[in-house]
């Protein structure tokens, strides 16, 4: 090939240049073409899988970005990607296998219902003891031992009170706990025999008419009857015997008697002697007259009731 051929086939530079811009061009026109004819990937799933991630929350359900993750327990459900208790289906329940559903006061949950609230379990409501005014705290209120409910449910008596009745017995040892236990005594005379010496009266007066302060006069035997129809023993019995000379009281002795049992009876047969000091003055020259009138009788008797 001769030196004039060589230079007929040599391309300009400028044409390579332009050539490979073109070709370059090309080239990213075909790559844009074929990514622009694929399908995007679904934000989370993972490129070229077609499978989603893994739920990174508590529970997934339904999520278009995360596989499903349901909640432990039949009881949760899955709200916000979080597991919460359901809802309560009874009456009431305990904070556990449900969320937490509470009774208004004075009731209490159970088995799911709401019933009667007793606090203290002596079987009155703390309703019922706040209207009787009761401790719904205390078993027992008034301390006698008795429980609330027991006293105003069975014995009827008073939950707020130690003895109901106002006796000497508290209401767990009385066997009546609403009727007052009381002694009822009475003292009467049932028999007299004054005993006087009239032989010694008239042969004083006989004698000068002065009588000496140490003569006996009268040597009265009475005959008392005790009885207590009452329903309680007396620690204690006192009470006066009074002789009377022609309507004047002359002379009193007390009698002292230790514990009358409930429904005693018995006669006491007392001896006294009445001298002339025990007669007031007045009566000193009445006394010389059989037709005098003695009496006696019974007074001031005292004895514990309750």
């Amino acid at each position: 090939m001769t030196e004039q051929n060589k230079e007929a086939v040599t391309i300009p530079k400028k044409y390579i240049i332009i050539g490979v811009i073109i070709l370059a061009v090309i080239a990213v026109g075909v790559v844009s073409y074929l990514i622009g004819s694929q399908k995007l990937p679904i934000t989370g799933e993972i490129t070229g899988t077609g499978q989603k991630q893994s739920c990174p929350f508590e529970c997934c359900i339904n999520d278009p970005n995360y596989e499903s993750r349901v909640c432990q327990g039949s009881n949760y459900q899955c709200i916000n990607n979080k597991c919460v208790k359901t809802n309560c289906p009874y009456e009431c329940c305990f904070e556990g296998e449900y969320s937490a559903k509470l009774c208004e006061a004075d009731y209490e949950c159970k088995n799911n219902k709401c019933v009667l609230l007793d606090s203290d379990k002596d079987g009155l409501t703390d309703i019922e003891e706040k209207q009787l005014g009761t401790n719904p705290n205390l078993y027992d209120s008034d301390g006698d031992t008795l429980n609330d409910y027991q006293e105003v449910k069975v014995s009827g008596t008073n939950p707020l009170k130690l003895n109901t009745d106002d006796d000497r017995y508290n209401d767990n040892a009385d066997p009546d706990p609403k009727t007052k236990n009381s002694a009822s005594i009475s003292v009467l005379v049932s028999n007299k025999d004054f005993g006087i010496d009239w032989i010694s009266i008239g042969l004083v007066f006989i004698g000068g008419g002065v009588i000496n302060p140490d003569t006996v006069i009268a040597k009265p035997k009475v005959t008392i009857n005790v009885v207590n129809a009452g329903n309680d023993y007396s620690s204690f019995l006192s009470y006066d015997v009074l002789f009377i000379i022609a309507n004047t009281e002359a002379k009193k002795f007390t009698v002292q008697k230790n514990r009358i049992e409930k429904n005693a009876q018995f006669t006491d047969v007392q001896n006294y002697e009445i001298k002339a000091r025990d007669i007031p003055s007045i009566l000193i020259n009445v006394i010389t007259k059989q037709s005098t009138q003695w009496d006696v009788q019974i007074q001031n008797i005292n004895y514990e009731k309750f």
